[in-house]
């Protein structure tokens, strides 16, 4: 009974580090930079976006989250041109500036 509570908890945490995300991507000190959510790139859905200078930022839901299929899926994305920054939820919420930073340095 209670594992369900704490699924449900786990999943608003994640949605609330996903919201913080797009917050910071929205920032306008990544001005003229725009990205976009959930944005097609070949035969991928990817999170953020940012098309004119194609950089991909992902979020990283659990330490486990680096099976073979998700390298193979960022492997092929970086072979189409794209940039990647892969960030963690704890990353996110604890230390913001520094994934604006390592966007930053991606975007240049």
């Amino acid at each position: 009974m209670l594992s369900g509570i704490f699924r449900y908890r786990s999943r608003d945490a994640t949605r609330s580090a996903d919201l913080l995300l797009a917050a910071l991507l929205r920032e306008r000190s990544l001005e003229p930079h725009r990205f976009v959510r959930h944005c097609t790139v070949g035969p991928f859905i990817v999170e953020h976006a940012c098309p004119s200078r194609a950089v991909i930022v992902e979020l990283q839901r659990h330490s486990l989250d680096t099976d073979a299929r998700r390298q193979a899926r960022l492997t092929l994305l970086e072979q189409l041109g794209y940039r990647i920054v892969v960030v963690t939820e704890r990353e996110v919420r604890s230390s913001p500036q520094k994934v604006l930073a390592r966007v930053r340095a991606a975007l240049q």
